[in-house]
C-alpha cells in the first residue's frame, strides 16, 4: 500500500507538470494550423459596402500584391430542428489557396458547388452531420429563406463559422459578383506600402495584417505561459520532493536496524545506500508513465471545460512536454535521494543496534 501510494503521489507531480505546460503546445498548434496552414494570406481587407469587380481588380493590381481572392459575407440565422444559431456565412472561391478550409487530417477541402459547409464547433452546436438539411434565414437585403444541405464539416478552433461556394451564394441572393472583402498575398518587403495604400481608400473598412496579429498573440501568450509554467514546475517539484522524501524517510526509519547491521558486517556506505535508493528510483520509474496518463486525462478534462463558442483548444501534448515533466520529477527525486543518503551515512551504528531483549 505504501509503495502504491508513493507511486501515485509521484505520478501526480508529473501530471501537474503536464497540466501546466500543455497549453503552450495547444496554442502553438492552433497558431500553426490557423495562420500558416489554413489562412495563408498576408492582408485581409473588408469593404464598407459590397464592392464590384472593378474595385477588386484595382486592389489586386496594387504594386506588391502577388495574389488575391475575394469573399462574400452575409449575416444569417441557421436553424436545424429546435436549434438555431446566428452566424455569418462566408462565400469563398471554389478552390481557395489563400483562405483554405481543412479537414481533421489537415488536408485542404474544395468548396463544393452546392450546399453549405460548417466548422466543427457550429456542427456541434446545431447537432448536425453531413447530409442534414438546414434552414438558413438571410438577415440582409431581401431576407430570403434558403434550404441548404450540409456537405462537409471543416476543422477550425475559433468561432462558429459557415462557408459556401461564392458563385452559389450570388445566385441564391440574386446579385452580381460583388465582394465583402479580399485576401491578399503581398511581397514581404512591401506590406507596409500596400497597407498604407489600402488605408487611404474610403471604401475600405478595415485591413488586418496577419503577422501583426500573430506577433501580438505570441507575445501575450509566451509572457503569461512562461510565468505559469515556472509556477507549475515549482509546485510539481515540491510535490515530488515531499512524496519521495517522506517515502524514503519512512523506509529509513523502518529499516534503520537492518541497514546498520549491514554496515557492521562489512557492507560499504555506498552499498547500504543503494538498498534504499534503488527503491526510490524504482518508484520514480514506475510513476513517470502513470503520471503521463494522469496528465493526459487531466488535460482532456481541462480542454472539455474550456470549450466555448469563441474558441476550442485542441488536446495536443508534445513529447518535449512529457520529457520536461519527467525531468523535473527526476531532479526532485535526485535531490530527495541525496538528502536521504546523507542520513544513511550518519547512522549511529551502536545506537541503532541497541535493543532490549
Amino acid at each position: 500500500i505504501k509503495a502504491s501510494l508513493s507511486v501515485i503521489g509521484i505520478a501526480m507531480a508529473v501530471a501537474v507538470m503536464i497540466l501546466g505546460s500543455f497549453s503552450l503546445d495547444a496554442v502553438n498548434y492552433m497558431m500553426d494550423f490557423q495562420f500558416r496552414k489554413a489562412q495563408r494570406q498576408d492582408l485581409t481587407v473588408t469593404f464598407v459596402e459590397p464592392a464590384t469587380a472593378a474595385v477588386v481588380y484595382e486592389l489586386s493590381n496594387l504594386p506588391g500584391v502577388q495574389a488575391s481572392e475575394t469573399m462574400r459575407s452575409i449575416a444569417t440565422r441557421i436553424r436545424f430542428e429546435n436549434r438555431s444559431k446566428r452566424v455569418g456565412i462566408m462565400g469563398l472561391e471554389p478552390d481557395p489557396q489563400l483562405y483554405r478550409l481543412l479537414n481533421t487530417q489537415e488536408q485542404p477541402i474544395n468548396v463544393p458547388e452546392f450546399g453549405i459547409m460548417l466548422n466543427t464547433r457550429l456542427a456541434e452546436v446545431l447537432g448536425v452531420a453531413p447530409g442534414d438539411l438546414l434552414t438558413v434565414e438571410v438577415l440582409e437585403d431581401k431576407r430570403p429563406t434558403l434550404n441548404l444541405e450540409v456537405t462537409k464539416i471543416v476543422e477550425e478552433f475559433s468561432g462558429a463559422n459557415a462557408y459556401m461556394n461564392k458563385l452559389l451564394l450570388h445566385k441564391l441572393l440574386k446579385e452580381s459578383s460583388v465582394a465583402s472583402g479580399a485576401f491578399l498575398k503581398v511581397d514581404s518587403n512591401r506590406i507596409d506600402e500596400v497597407f498604407h495604400q489600402l488605408e487611404i481608400r474610403p471604401g475600405v473598412a478595415s485591413v488586418a495584417i496577419k503577422t501583426a496579429v500573430i506577433d501580438s498573440f505570441q507575445d501575450t501568450m509566451e509572457e503569461s505561459v512562461l510565468v505559469m509554467r515556472s509556477f507549475i514546475a515549482g509546485f510539481a517539484a515540491v510535490i515530488a520532493i515531499g512524496v519521495v522524501y517522506n517515502s524514503a524517510r519512512i523506509s529509513l526509519s523502518e529499516r534503520s536496524r537492518d541497514l546498520a547491521t549491514m554496515r557492521v558486517i562489512g557492507f560499504s556506505k555506498r552499498e547500504v545506500s543503494t538498498v534504499l535508493l534503488a527503491e526510490i528510483a524504482l518508484f520514480t520509474l514506475l510513476a513517470i508513465p502513470v503520471g503521463w496518463l494522469f496528465g493526459f486525462g487531466l488535460a482532456a478534462l481541462m480542454v472539455s471545460g474550456l470549450d466555448t463558442d469563441n474558441y476550442r483548444i485542441p488536446l495536443v501534448i508534445n513529447p518535449s512536454t512529457l520529457g520536461m515533466a519527467a525531468l523535473v520529477v527526476v531532479i526532485a527525486t535526485v535531490i530527495s535521494a541525496w538528502i536521504v543518503q546523507r542520513r544513511v551515512h550518519q547512522l549511529d551504528l551502536i545506537g541503532v543496534l541497541k535493543t532490549r531483549e
